[in-house]
């Protein structure tokens, strides 16, 4: 029913939705993070060192993942014209 080219694409479909939930998932976590921190520190004076350079080199390392299967999925359906096939 599916060729090579068809499952290529469905799995490339399929790690690029995945990477784009995850991305989101670290986004929404490190906005958390953020907000308890300033929370802490101008409601109770708590001095708390913001989230380090590590989070955001995570954050565009995250970014760039969803950018690579991003470009994988647009090429392939471009170039090679490979769309699954939808159940009815």
């Amino acid at each position: 029913m599916f060729d090579v080219g068809d499952k290529i694409y469905l799995w490339v479909d399929i790690a690029f939705r995945f990477l784009l939930v995850s991305f989101v998932a670290l986004l929404a976590i490190m906005g958390g993070e953020v907000l308890i921190i300033l929370v802490l520190r101008y409601m109770f004076l708590i001095t708390i060192t913001p989230f380090s350079l590590w989070n955001l080199f995570s954050l565009g390392f995250a970014f760039g993942a969803v950018a690579i299967a991003y470009l994988v999925r647009v090429s392939l359906e471009r170039g090679f014209d490979l769309k699954p096939v939808e159940d009815e």
